[in-house]
């Protein structure tokens, strides 16, 4: 088991990535996040976009998925410039990780291996309510 901040350091060293964060996609909040400062048009700021736009994805995409039973589990989005790679937190509903990929320098398969193995190795602490 590895915390929050272990797993967007580990998520970080990833070929290619632009940013990584963790959101709450009920609210559309960025609670912990990552970026690369040294890419010419990708901010922390697009990065809190991208998170609170899969928050509302992931939303609707629950709503879909409680009619049949079914459990969201990963949401992989294709932009023009980069890869969008989210992966829900199974043990506290609500929240997210978003991995962004540079499209040009990612490998993309060994990314989303990687990302699916470091957030489901996370420990996060309990909530009450």
């Amino acid at each position: 088991m590895q915390r929050v901040e272990e797993a967007l350091d580990e998520s970080f060293a990833l070929d290619g990535v632009l940013g990584v964060a963790l959101g709450d996609w009920r609210n559309g909040t960025c609670l912990r996040s990552k970026f690369r400062t040294n890419v010419t048009g990708f901010s922390q700021r697009e990065l809190e976009l991208i998170v609170s736009g899969n928050a509302e994805l992931i939303r609707n995409k629950t709503k879909q998925f409680s009619r049949t039973q079914e459990k969201l589990e990963e949401l992989f989005l294709v932009y023009e410039q980069f890869f969008c790679v989210v992966r829900l937190v199974n043990t506290i509903t609500g929240l997210f990780f978003c991995l962004v990929l540079e499209r040009q320098e990612a490998n993309l398969a060994h990314a989303r291996l990687k990302f699916s193995q470091i957030t489901s190795a996370i420990e996060l602490p309990e909530v009450e309510g």
